[in-house]
């Protein structure tokens, strides 16, 4: 198992800076939502040869589908709570800070990608490996 940002054996960036930008572009894509899933499939698809760029537009995806599931169940009940007077005031607070969370740890996800650094995510890098 993948410790969290551990380096991953056997990844590494190509010569090029091609390789770093379009990983980190599988990442920093997901700011823009639905737009994320897009970068991430057309560099893997097209990138047969880029293993570096192939491992972290897989990741990327996978990573933020979890992060969907999470925000999804965070999220709903923070929504419930948000229609009770002061609460919602709360809960709101409790909404952007969850999503402020998701937007830098997105964007330090790119930074890193972009160092290249092959780092996995625990549990998603392990499924990751497995399919590229």
């Amino acid at each position: 198992m993948v410790d969290l940002f551990e380096e991953v054996k056997g990844i590494k960036a190509g010569k090029d800076e091609d390789s770093k930008l379009y990983a980190a572009a599988c990442y920093a894509g997901y700011v823009l939502g639905l737009l994320g899933f897009l970068v991430s499939g057309f560099v893997y698809v097209t990138k047969k040869n880029d293993k570096y760029a192939r491992f972290h537009a897989m990741q990327s995806a996978v990573f933020s589908l979890v992060m969907f599931a999470v925000a999804f169940v965070v999220m709903i009940p923070l929504m419930i709570l948000a229609m009770i007077p002061f609460v919602g005031i709360i809960s709101m607070f409790g909404m952007m800070v969850v999503a402020l969370v998701f937007l830098g740890l997105d964007l330090y996800l790119a930074y890193m990608a972009y160092q290249g650094k092959a780092f996995g995510l625990p549990l998603v890098a392990d499924f990751v490996l497995k399919q590229i």
